[in-house]
């Protein structure tokens, strides 16, 4: 090898100094070499702690020693509190409904001298609930224009407002009289839905170093389960959801939304969004400074963020999005994958699992449904530790034929239910099973692969089409499942198996592996392409 040589000291002895440098740098040698599993051994000989060589593998470690820091830290956390809000306000409202219908019944009285009619209820329940997906698919579309026009951060902090005006709407409602304030506070709120969970992906990957950046990406998932696990627990009657409290309970997400107002401002911008969409290379070199607190990592990422700006259009519009050849092959897989994810019983089960328990007959159905919410925080921190290891691929495929043979079960289970009564127990475990399978990978996995496959120009509008299909799905479903229950009784539930087993066999064979790699790598295989080269066995090789 090519290392320089540096003959014994004056004595004829290498010094004890000499010596403990040429042991570790071949022990990080010996590393290496298993690492890329090459078939040869290297001599160490010539390596000294003065070898060129030495120093490349010695730069690696330096690399990674300094990935995380407190600016960093409190970036990511500030982030989240967006998503915190939005699971909150999904949990609250299944628990006191009674209480809010018969506030809805109340006000009706007050104004009409008579009952509510139960169509009028049903529908106008009904209406509260779904409003706020609604509100999500149409907040969704704002994403791009957000955006790029004031920055990732800036963005969330703006969309910020929505969710502090609609909680004050909400908690306002029964001092006023208003179930028409609830209503419209729902509609505000989901627009704050669709929006920041498209802009926190786009923030957060564009803060994250490489090697974590999946792994941060899911802490936006944490945090919304954690949030639905937050309101079932508030909701209870026991704690906060009582005729006297409902109200103040509607406004506890204030809390974490003044706390994203005093923490997020202090907190750098997207260096990527910086350089390759503002073209202000000093400003992002200065943000990376504070991310990073590494100068060689900033410079390796200055210079991926340069490579990929060499390869970014200035803009991309919405048909230019649709027709350009390059994003065809991604657009069909974040298609394939959001409506799996959507359409694979997860939703159905969050949405109904107390009712589900209930005719069930199970006495205490509000706190098995606790028990969901549990699960589905403790699996989500299971996919905060495994993205980065396992990979996104593998988490999804594994996810899918999961989610797959848990809806088949549930179809058994519901099938035999009057002949075995006892089977009950095993659907809630088929229950818990299917919401860890959702939560470990196409949960959290669904939400930001878009900003992963796409490159910098496009990365908004994939993940504004990520928020509609993913709100979308989730409206679609609570209006269609109770009729479809009825439809086709425990056999809805093929219909969800179907759908997980699609998703499973197309990803099979057209989903590359994401971990690890730089964004420009990523798009690097859909560029000028018709699909994926299948060919490539370090992107495709599912199982090892």
């Amino acid at each position: 090898m090519g290392g320089v040589q540096h003959g014994p000291g004056v004595d004829g002895r290498h010094s004890m100094e000499d010596l403990s440098s040429m042991v570790l740098v071949n022990t990080i040698s010996e590393q290496s070499c298993w690492r890329h599993n090459s078939s040869l051994p290297v001599t160490h000989s010539k390596l000294t702690k003065h070898s060129p060589m030495a120093e490349n593998h010695l730069r690696p470690m330096a690399i990674k020693e300094n990935q995380l820091t407190v600016t960093l830290l409190i970036s990511i956390m500030a982030a989240v509190l967006g998503s915190l809000q939005i699971g909150y306000h999904t949990g609250n409202i299944n628990a006191p409904a009674r209480v809010i219908e018969e506030f809805f019944n109340t006000t009706w009285i007050s104004r009409h001298n008579q009952s509510i009619p139960e169509s009028s209820l049903t529908f106008l329940w009904s209406l509260s609930v779904s409003i706020k997906d609604f509100g999500a698919l149409l907040g969704s579309l704002g994403v791009k224009g957000l955006a790029d026009t004031f920055g990732r951060r800036n963005a969330i902090l703006i969309v910020n407002a929505l969710s502090v005006m609609g909680a004050f709407l909400m908690s306002m409602s029964k001092a006023t009289g208003s179930f028409e304030m609830l209503i419209v506070g729902r509609l505000i709120f989901g627009l704050f839905c669709g929006l920041v969970m498209s802009l926190n992906p786009l923030y957060i990957q564009g803060v994250s170093p490489t090697n974590l950046r999946g792994a941060f990406a899911t802490l936006n998932q944490v945090s919304f389960a954690s949030g639905i696990l937050l309101g079932m627990v508030v909701g209870l009657e026991t704690v906060l959801g009582t005729e006297e409290k409902w109200s103040l309970m509607l406004s506890l997400s204030l809390i974490p939304a003044t706390l994203q107002y005093m923490s997020l401002p202090f907190c750098p911008e997207s260096p990527r969004y910086l350089f390759i969409n503002k073209g202000k290379e000093k400003e992002a070199e200065a943000a990376l400074r504070r991310l990073r607190g590494n100068p060689e990592m900033v410079m390796k990422e200055m210079e991926e963020m340069r490579e990929e700006a060499a390869h970014s259009e200035t803009g991309v519009t919405v048909r230019e999005f649709l027709r350009k050849r390059r994003y065809r092959q991604p657009i069909i897989l974040v298609l394939i994958i959001n409506l799996g994810s959507q359409l694979s019983g997860f939703n159905a089960i969050i949405n109904y699992s107390t009712k589900m328990f209930a005719q069930s007959n199970f006495d205490e159905a509000k706190y098995l449904t606790l028990g969901v919410g549990a699960v589905n925080v403790a699996f989500t921190v299971v996919a905060f530790f495994l993205v980065e290891r396992a990979g996104r691929r593998k988490l999804l495929l594994a996810g899918f034929l999961s989610l797959a043979l848990c809806n088949l079960l549930m179809t058994i289970t519901y099938s035999i239910m009057d002949i075995v009564p006892d089977i009950r127990n095993i659907q809630v475990l088929v229950v818990f099973f299917l919401i860890s399978a959702y939560e470990v990978g196409p949960g959290p996995i669904s939400w930001f692969i878009a900003a992963e496959l796409f490159d910098q120009s496009a990365r908004p509008i994939a993940m504004a089409f990520t928020s509609m299909l993913n709100w979308g799905g989730k409206f679609l479903l609570a209006l269609l499942f109770p009729p479809l229950l009825k439809m086709c009784g425990a056999y809805v539930y093929l219909l969800f198996m179907c759908m997980a087993l699609f998703a499973f066999t197309f990803n099979t064979f057209r989903l590359p592996e994401t971990k690890g790699r730089t964004f420009d790598d990523i798009a690097a295989e859909f560029r000028g392409a018709e699909g994926i080269p299948l060919h490539n066995k370090m992107t495709f090789n599912t199982f090892t």
